[in-house]
Parts: structure tokens; sequence; C-alpha cells
């Protein structure tokens, strides 16, 4: 068992990081359907020993430890003589514990014990005396048991719990939950400003955010030589792979991204283990969060970072707006940002062959080392938003206005002419220039666009991808394809594969995918498991489904307006069933009378099974106006004040009337409040 300290006394301290794990609690006789899993902090304190050393100890965080109770205060005077009544030789206090020793730990600390009372005994430990065991003696009937559970990291790479599905199908994913990151965000933010640093060639260089400056991170050179040991088996079955895998490794030396390292097992080091991974071609990524059994990876030893890229459908939205969009891609950015000299690049060796025709052994090893940021290490994507943000802010409004149309290392420039659009692609490739960056594969819905842009740096094909969708930029309009179910017997899995392979963040074709995803909902409340085969029943209900889709394309126009001097409303309908709500954004452009309409976004949702009947239609109605309401907010926030107007539609009057009567419908939340209140926005009650 571990030793735990509550996150109010490591706030008032602010003792050195050292790591995080995966917890697990199980509580006492199973009344948990599943472990409670959360991700804990683990810290290091120094204790201090009654002879005036120092103990050391890690600690995992947790929230807190139990409830406040009554503890008896044994000091180093206490003087207790046997017979007398011991409510007169000691105090009693009510309060918390902000610490607790595991049982793992607690034997080393013991010096010995003896029986004062019937159940009591007298601790000593290194620490000081303590009293343990129980007493009939109390200063008050007690109200209330304290009970210790066991605590265990997690080392299963689990499939999802069943209340991790069913969050799926529940009202949760509705609320915004408060960032308990927050804390560890600022100081990687603080971190990152102390260490950036631009080189005369242009490229920057920092440091990762390390949780403590001196890390205690032990060599894994056994297990990285293991694990590269396991890869060039399967590489070797594969020669063509094996080659390609090292003229990978080669190029990244020749353009300095990799260099020369020697083992030093008496300082800090790791090892990054490797793979292939294939999609469209074979690419090398590292594992930064492997370790050795008992010791932290280099990912424990690092803040994450907070997530600085703009929203994801946000840019999606603004993808829509302009008459002629031209994106962007930039080349290898990560490997773009280079690393410190010194420990932060001593953490990022790999391990590989001298030469192929042998066979690995310790003479036929090469070590290099990774001078730039790798893709694969949590603080990454962190770091590669800050760096291009920190560069934007420094090169004038233009490059100031690329940040929010920046995702990743995906850059949407909205044009308005082919002549805007030309003047935009020099100065973008300028601007990234002089961060050591190329941005290349531009691709318009331009002819003329893209006749003008330089062989090296655009995309040949009317189809491409945008953030994850494919664009036909010949007709200006996004594909969606159903995809191909697999053959065979279907099982809970591949229902599940199938669906959740529709990639449609906005929400387009959400109204195609609802049977499916009621589908899945019914399995999940069935006994079975992830790859059994389901009953023929289900079989025939699947098929019936998937038919459907069968070789079915749905292609939605890119742009939906006509420009962005005309009247611009957004009309929001909401809606429930005993089966689902959702809601639908609309956007509507009136261009000199030319009046257009386009489906910009939704959110549909099922409703929760567990409710059973108390959640009522015209319950459901009301979350349906609800994730309206929120819907409208972060649209109009997105599309950055070009929209006058907004409305909501409704057609449950039991709905209009519960928000329009709060007092007497203890239904309506506070969320409705600013509903009722915001400035450019009505409810209507739509025709039925």
């Amino acid at each position: 068992m571990a030793s735990y300290i509550t996150k109010a006394l490591v706030d008032e301290l602010h003792p050195p990081r050292v790591g995080a794990e995966q917890m697990e609690v199980e509580a006492f006789g199973g009344s948990l359907t599943d472990p409670l899993k959360f991700h804990s902090p683990m810290y290091e304190l120094k204790l201090q020993r009654s002879d005036g050393s120092w103990e050391s100890c890690v600690l995992n965080r947790v929230p807190e430890i139990t409830n406040p109770f009554s503890t008896v205060n044994w000091e180093d005077n206490t003087q207790y003589i046997p017979g007398m009544d011991l409510k007169e030789a000691v105090t009693m206090s009510h309060e918390a514990p902000a610490i607790m020793i595991g049982i793992r730990q607690f034997w080393k600390y013991l010096i010995s014990w003896k029986l004062i009372l019937p159940g009591l005994y007298l601790i000593d430990t290194v620490f000081g005396k303590m009293l343990g065991g129980e007493s009939t003696f109390r200063h008050q009937k007690p109200n209330k048991s304290v009970t210790m559970i066991a605590v265990q990291p997690s080392n299963e790479d689990q499939l999802p719990s069943r209340n991790a599905i069913e969050e799926w199908f529940s009202l949760e994913g509705i609320g915004i939950q408060e960032d308990p990151t927050q804390n560890d965000d600022e100081q990687a933010v603080l971190l990152f400003e102390q260490s950036i640093n631009q080189r005369p060639d242009g490229h920057y260089t920092v440091r990762w955010p390390w949780v403590d400056p001196n890390p205690q991170l032990p060599s894994n050179f056994r297990m990285a030589y293991s694990r590269l040991a396991s890869v060039l088996r399967n590489l070797q079955a594969r020669p063509d792979l094996l080659k390609q895998y090292n003229e990978i490794f080669e190029e990244q030396v020749s353009r300095g991204m990799l260099e020369p390292a020697v083992r030093n097992p008496e300082g800090v080091e790791c090892y990054l283990p490797h793979h292939p991974v294939i999609t469209h071609k074979l690419r090398i990524v590292i594992d930064a969060s492997a370790h050795a059994r008992g010791q932290p990876s280099l990912n424990d030893c690092l803040y994450r970072g907070p997530v600085l890229l703009p929203d994801l459908v946000g840019v999606l939205l603004r993808f829509r707006l302009p008459a002629i969009a031209l994106v962007g891609d930039l080349e290898k950015a990560f490997m773009s940002i280079y690393l410190e000299p010194g420990i932060d690049r001593e953490v990022c060796k790999v391990l590989w062959l001298k030469d192929l025709n042998k066979p690995l052994s310790p003479d036929n090893l090469l070590i290099r080392r990774y001078a730039v940021v790798g893709f694969g290490v949590i603080s990454s994507p962190f770091i590669l938003a800050a760096v291009v943000r920190h560069h934007l802010q420094t090169c004038g409004n233009f490059a100031k206005s690329l940040i929010d149309n920046l995702y990743v290392d995906n850059q949407l420039l909205a044009c308005e002419s082919p002549e805007d659009a030309i003047d935009q692609y020099h100065k973008v490739k300028e601007i990234y220039q002089k961060a050591g960056m190329n941005i290349r594969e531009f691709v318009s819905n331009s002819i003329e666009v893209n006749r003008q842009l330089p062989a090296e740096d655009k995309l040949e094909g009317p189809l491409n991808k945008f953030l994850g969708l494919k664009w036909d930029t010949v007709k200006d309009q996004f594909v969606f394809e159903f995809p191909a179910v697999p053959s065979g017997h279907p099982t809970r899995r591949t229902v599940f594969s199938v669906i959740h392979s529709i990639f449609d963040p906005s929400g387009l074709i959400s109204p195609c995918l609802l049977r499916a995803k009621l589908f899945a909902q019914g399995l999940w409340q069935e006994s079975i498991t992830w790859d059994s085969p389901l009953c023929e029943e289900r079989v025939a209900e699947w098929d019936s489904i998937t038919k459907a889709w069968n070789k079915q394309v749905i292609y939605v126009p890119r742009r939906c307006t006509q420009g962005l001097n005309g009247t611009l409303q957004l009309h929001i309908f909401s809606d429930a069933s005993t089966a689902a709500f959702a809601t639908t954004v609309y956007l509507r452009t009136d261009f000199g009378g030319l009046v257009n309409c386009h489906l910009i976004f939704s959110k549909s949702r099922l409703c929760p099974k567990a409710a059973g009947k108390s959640l009522t239609v015209p319950r459901l109605e009301l979350l349906a106006l609800l994730i309206g309401v929120r819907a409208k907010t972060f649209v109009m926030k997105q599309l950055q004040g070009v929209v006058a107007e907004c409305h909501l539609w409704s057609d449950s009057q039991i709905a209009l009337a519960w928000i329009q009567s709060r007092e007497t419908q203890p239904v309506c939340s506070d969320a409705f409040l600013p509903l009722c209140t915001t400035k450019h926005a009505t409810i209507t009650s739509r025709p039925r």
C-alpha cells in the first residue's frame, strides 16, 4: 500500500514532484461496480525523526484521506502510570490526517510497542510515540467509524469500464468540468517562458518543463535494448520496412535532428523506445512513457502543459466562411524546435543498429540522442503551440491573426480573391521561415491560386484533407464516406469501432448515425463481452443499419456565405424524443436579397437508460434547449462577431413555460438564466 498526502498540504508546502501514476480504489465489500480510478501525482517529502534527522518519503497526492475524527495526542512528556485514568494523561483533538503512511513503509519506521490497556498499545516510531488499537474511553459517544481502504497503482491496460462507456450515453457530457491541472499548467508556461531562446539561424531552443529541476530519472537502457530487439524481430521479417526505417533515422541525422551520444549510467539519461506505425507511409513513433519496473518514465517527470490549440470545430466553422480557402502544413514542425544541450537531450536517447546486416549485440549498437523536440513526449504539443504562438506574436498584426486558425501544424488562410490568397501565401512563408520552419503542401478551392503556387509547395489532386475532413477542392465540398463494415460475425467491439471510425466533429451528418448509436447503447445493456458474437436478432438489426450506409457518400458545401457584407443570422432548433435529444445550428445569410441557409453545427445526445421514466419528454426538450443555448454561445464565439442576430426555436410549450417561470419549476437551473437575458438571442416557439 502506498503512502498519501492531501492536496491541501501539497499546496501549502510545495514539495518537489517526482512523477505520477494511475491509482485504483476498491471499496470494502465490493460496493463499487468498478474500481475508482484516478491520476495521482507523486511528491517527495522529508519527514523529521525524533532524533532530528530526516526521512525521505514519496507520497501520492489525493484530494483528502478521510473526514476529521477524534485522535489522542501523545506528547514526549506525557506521563502515564499503569492503572491511572488515561483521560487524565492525554488530550484529545478532532482533525483530519494530512499524511497517511502505507503499511509497506510503516514497518521500517516502527521501533517497539507495548500493551498499556486491554486492546490499546503504545507504539514507538522514529517520529515519536503514538497510541494504536482500541479503547473504551471516549470523550463523546461515537457517531461514525473511520475505515481506511486499500489503494494501489494500476498496471493493467484495461478496456473501458462499464461506468466509462455508460458516460457516453449519459448527461455528463453536457456540462463543463473544472480543469484540475490548472496549477501545473501555469508552472509549465512559466518554465517555457524562462527557457525559450532564438538562435541566429531563426530556430528556437527550449528546455523540457521539468517537474523537478533535478529529476530522479534512472537509466532505462536495459528496457530500451529489450524493446529494440522486439522491434527488430518484426522489421527483419520485412527487409523493405527495415531499410525505410533506417533511412528515416539517417535523414534525421543529416538534418541535425539526431546527434551522436554515449552511455552515461552515472548521470541522468533516458532511452526512448521506438516502433513503426504504418498509415499511408512509415513513421517512427517514440514511447516516452516507457519505464523500468518501479521507476518513473520521462513523461512522468515532465509537466504536460496547457492545451493552447484553438477549438478544432471552431477552425472548421471559420473554414466555411471565406470565398477562397487556402490551407498549408508546417513541415516536421516538432523537429524544427531544438532542445538546449545537456540534460534535455540526454533524456532523449535512442538505440539503433550500426550495421543492418548483423544481429543486435552490444558491439553492433548505435546510441544517438534527439537534439530537437520529439513527437511522443507528453510536453511536445504544448511546446510546439507555445513556440509558434510566441513567434507569431512578435511578427506583426497579420502574423497574430494566424494564431486562431492554426491547429497543430495545419494553417488556414481566409482569402477573398486569388490576389489576396497569393499575397497571404508569400507573407506566411516569410513569417515561418524566420522561425526556421517551412510551410508547404498548400491547396485551395481556387484553380487560379493552385496554378500560381510553386510545385514544391502545393498538393496535387482534387481530394485532400483538412483537419481530418475530406475536401474536394474542385467542387469545394466536404466528402463524408460511410465505412465498409468488416466481414464476419459482428461483436460489440466491431460495432463500436465502425461507429467511431466516422469523423464528423461538427455534427453535419449526425442524423445518419443515430440508429447506430442507439443500437450500440442497447448492446451495452446486455451481458456480453467485447468479442462475443452478437445474437442472430442483433446481427439482423445491425445489418439493416449498415446496409443503408452501403457505398453512400454525402457531400456538404464548404462555403456557407455569399460574403460577409450581408446580414448573417444564427437559427438554432432544439427537439427531443424518448430516444434522444438534439440541437442544430443554421447560418442564414441575406446578401442583397439573396437568402441562403446552411447547417453548420449540430449535437445529439442519447437519452440515458439509467434515468428511466423520471426523464420525461418535456424534461428532455428542456435539455435540448440547454444544449441549444450552449451551441449558440460556442458558435457565436467561434465566428468572431460576424453574426448580427440569433434565434432559438422550440416547439415545446412546456419547456418554454418552465424557462419563463423559474420560481415554480426547480427543474430549470441557473444554466438557463443567460438564455433569458442574452442581448442578441430570442427564444421562439416554432410552428408544429
